[in-house]
């Protein structure tokens, strides 16, 4: 496999991350100590690998070395540092997001590799308090009402056989009316905020888009059914 996603860890939050992945047509590699938890998701069609996510013989099985991203997400913070580290090590250029029950972890993370560091605990804290405050605002929040309602962002990414490839972005958006478009990256790297819409998306290049969650997801559908 080439330009996959690893999940390193298969508890609740794992197999979450593994969800949302396959949702978004990604391709992901799950790894986890427990055998039963692998057998489950396998039985499911999942990619699972029974091993220690902290070797680097398991992380070379699951491709570390040809994978776009890793995320580490057990539930043991020293875990979860011990993973950065090997994959880091192996993969340098690897985008590591790695998980922090203990938010005194997150500096050691970061060190560790990782390119970001999530804190669960913190970030209901933040919900919660959103909620309070800005009630309105939060309703519109992605994850902190998860209904199909709530306001998703996702990266739509142009391939040769996109069915948006050398579309104008005014195009799209009569197919999709309540779909907003944040920015554009070209080829280069170059972001562009608030893309005019008649600029033609092209082969490469990748547009953050939002909207509800059934929008987002019918968006989905259309790219996989070309």
């Amino acid at each position: 496999m080439h330009d996959h996603h690893i999940v390193c860890g298969l508890g609740r939050t794992g197999q979450r991350v593994i969800m949302k992945l396959l949702d978004e047509g990604a391709a992901v590699v799950a790894i986890d100590d427990n055998p039963a938890i692998v057998e489950e998701l396998r039985a499911q069609g999942i990619i699972a690998m029974h091993g220690d996510a902290t070797s680097d013989l398991a992380l070379m099985h699951a491709g570390v070395t040809r994978a776009q991203s890793l995320a580490a997400v057990t539930a043991s913070d020293a875990i979860n540092a011990l993973i950065c580290l090997s994959a880091h090590a192996l993969s340098p250029d690897l985008t590591i997001i790695a998980r922090a029950e203990d938010e005194s972890s997150i500096c050691k993370l970061q060190r560790a590799g990782a390119m970001q560091v999530i804190a669960p605990a913190s970030y209901g804290g933040d919900g919660i308090a959103e909620n309070m405050i800005h009630p309105d605002i939060a309703r519109l929040l992605p994850g902190l009402q998860g209904g199909d309602d709530a306001l998703e962002f996702a990266e739509l990414c142009i391939t040769e056989h996109s069915p948006f490839c050398d579309r104008a972005i005014s195009e799209i958006g009569r197919e999709f009316p309540r779909m907003v478009f944040i920015a554009a990256r070209s080829h280069d790297g170059t972001m562009m905020l608030r893309p005019p819409s008649d600029r033609v998306l092209t082969e490469g290049e990748v547009l953050v888009i939002a909207g509800t969650v059934g929008d987002v997801a019918q968006m989905r559908v259309r790219r996989q059914a070309a």
